[in-house]
């Protein structure tokens, strides 16, 4: 959640004394973007079932949060196909509908700490989708519908706060495929081959060679006309937010290796499969390239993971932009007297150092042990004593 500089050397070459990182935001607004297409349904189990380690990390840095989900289904007008009704799609609204048999979904349009009782289950009650959307996973198209003002869903205003980071997380076993001419829809437009999803690879992605496995290498986007190209999307992404604060996390198939079944219907094969063989997902080279872009605030992650929830936690750690405690990159001493010391420099260059939180005074907390994600332990600030985001804190503590 922070973004890390090189620590400094112990005098003795033991090991460093210090950790540098971006001080984050105090609130965040996160948009789950789950695929609700053929194939999904174990994904969207395991992300329903691992939701709580994300939850205990936002939970430890005392942060105002909001969780929304939309699904990837925004239908292929002005056509329609199998599973692609005319007029179909969820067009970005927030999803509310409670999936599961007697669970209760939140009374807003999202989840926050405070309108469930227990936002796991909230969670899992309205982000199992379901696998009868549409096969053309309009990644992009969904979050932009679900977000843009004066385009949004009247359900969805209100969901984004200005001073709060946008964070967008999609769930999917297959890459983008939001389209610059819809013609890519057409189940007539013959000359662009079978009617399926593969469409999105063949009329976008290029490769530039071939490995000794038969893997197609050097895959990028960009070389045609049909989808949109990841560049806008992420100008347009970085237009949401009158601060710039957005950050992004893929879940989704590894974008190598890239492997074509041939015949007269050609299909991408898997990139990566789950231990059990219950996950695949094929190579999803347009979302990285998405994170990718995005430098620090970006961070793809491999959806066919064993333990899903763990993975998305640790990912949403490795982000520079987002709030919530700093987990401590090397092991203290003693926890029990961890000997740390916190200098802020502000955004605006003023010098702040942070006391720590002694005898109910607001300051600064080194928690350990903690949650799995922060093994080492956590730095974590009272709210009346956090430094600004954006504020560059340097932590100094008698580390191994």
């Amino acid at each position: 959640m922070y973004e890390v500089r090189p620590a400094s050397p112990a005098p003795d070459g033991a090991g460093p004394t210090s950790e540098t990182f971006v001080q984050g935001y105090s609130s965040v607004d996160v948009l789950f973007v789950v695929d609700n297409s053929f194939g999904m349904g174990p994904i969207q189990d395991a992300l329903a079932g691992g939701i709580t380690p994300l939850l205990q990390r936002m939970a430890l840095g005392k942060l105002d949060w909001r969780i929304g989900v939309i699904s990837t289904d925004m239908g292929i007008a002005p056509f329609s196909g199998p599973g692609c009704p005319k007029g179909g799609g969820d067009g970005g609204e927030l999803q509310t509908k409670p999936r599961k048999p007697g669970c209760t979904p939140p009374p807003d349009p999202y989840i926050t700490p405070t309108n469930v009782g227990d936002a796991a289950a909230a969670f899992a009650c309205i982000a199992a989708l379901g696998t009868g959307g549409c096969g053309f996973e309009r990644h992009f198209d969904a979050v932009l519908q679900a977000l843009t003002p004066g385009k949004q869903p009247a359900l969805n205003k209100g969901f984004l706060r200005d001073a709060a980071l946008l964070m967008v997380v999609w769930v999917t076993n297959e890459d983008d495929c939001s389209a610059a001419d819809p013609r890519i829809y057409d189940p007539d437009y013959i000359t662009l081959g079978a009617w399926t999803s593969y469409r999105c690879f063949d009329q976008d992605i290029a490769c530039g060679g071939k490995a000794a496995d038969g893997s197609l290498t050097g895959c990028v986007s960009g070389s045609g006309s049909y989808l949109r190209p990841v560049k806008t999307m992420v100008q347009q992404l970085r237009s949401l937010k009158p601060s710039g604060s957005v950050a992004v996390l893929a879940l989704t198939g590894p974008p190598r290796p890239v492997r074509v079944q041939g015949g007269s219907s050609p299909a991408l094969q898997p990139s990566c499969t789950e231990a059990a063989g219950a996950i695949t997902a094929t190579p999803a080279i347009r979302l990285h390239e998405l994170a990718d872009q995005l430098g620090a605030d970006g961070v793809a992650v491999s959806v066919c993971s064993d333990n899903l929830g763990d993975r998305l936690a640790e990912a949403v750690g490795s982000l520079r932009t987002t709030a919530g405690p700093y987990c401590l990159a090397h092991a203290l001493e003693d926890p029990s007297r961890p000997g740390c010391s916190v200098v802020a420099v502000t955004p605006a260059g003023a010098r702040l150092v942070l006391p720590p939180a002694v005898d109910g005074s607001p300051g600064f907390r080194i928690i350990h042990p903690v949650i799995p994600a922060c093994k080492n332990g956590a730095l974590v600030f009272d709210a009346a004593a956090a430094p600004p985001a954006g504020s560059e804190v340097t932590v100094t503590c008698d580390f191994k």
